[in-house]
């Protein structure tokens, strides 16, 4: 009996030992708000004080834009993200049917970014590079139209986002459109949010603490044992 009894201890302390030092996994949905959006024109200009995201062709010039997101609060491991561009940011007109809008990596100095200061490098940066995600936008012909919410998948952004936890991270963005403006004349800032999906790893208890546990654990069973031998057990 006493052999038993020394062999439930030992599992018993394995177990407890086992539960204490894992918890399990809790996942979270983060929406952040970019702190700072605008465009860069093929010629290097941005002008910091502009929150305008318009993307095209203007005149004579072409146009990529930019959404900028703190993650310093960000917590755990992002498994999943989404862009979303706000509706009614002003309008858009394109005598093409469709465009495809596509997401970015920005290598471009998250500081000389928003300053203006990026040049025509940072105009090619916005619209090249490794790409995030992408999304179709029907056109609506040469009548400019109230500009619809646009909602990209950034599967491939994810290195790139846990990399950036705790610091700032920037989405660029271009089109395939020839002729014609998306979100001409806009004016939102934020124009955009990212909808993260984290999830934050099982903590470890300290050594110390899964070895009280055992050791409460060991006190009640070497009582039990005690009292199995008075009764002559």
């Amino acid at each position: 009996m006493i052999d038993n009894l020394t062999r439930r201890a030992a599992l018993l302390l394995a177990s407890l030992a086992m539960l204490a030092s894992v918890a399990p996994a809790s996942a979270a949905t983060v929406e952040i708000l970019a702190v700072d959006n605008g465009w860069y024109r093929s010629d290097g200009v941005h002008f910091p004080s502009n929150t305008n995201i318009a993307e095209g062709n203007i005149g004579a010039f072409d146009y990529n834009n930019w959404f900028l997101f703190d993650l310093s609060n960000l917590m755990g491991e992002v498994v999943s993200a989404t862009l979303t561009i706000f509706g009614g940011n002003s309008d858009y007109t394109s005598p093409e049917s469709s465009t495809t809008y596509s997401a970015y990596d920005v290598t471009t100095d998250l500081g000389l970014l928003p300053s203006g200061l990026g040049g025509v490098s940072a105009y090619a940066d916005l619209g090249t590079g490794v790409q995030y995600g992408s999304t179709v936008i029907a056109t609506p012909g040469t009548e400019w139209t109230p500009m619809p919410e646009v909602v990209l998948n950034l599967a491939g952004a994810l290195p790139d986002l846990n990399a950036a936890s705790g610091g700032r991270f920037a989405v660029g963005g271009t089109s395939t459109l020839q002729y014609g403006t998306l979100w001409g004349s806009s004016y939102l800032l934020p124009a955009a949010k990212l909808t993260l999906e984290t999830v934050v790893s099982p903590v470890p208890l300290p050594a110390g603490g899964v070895l009280l546990i055992s050791a409460f654990a060991g006190a009640g069973l070497l009582r039990r044992r005690r009292a199995g031998q008075a009764a002559g057990l």
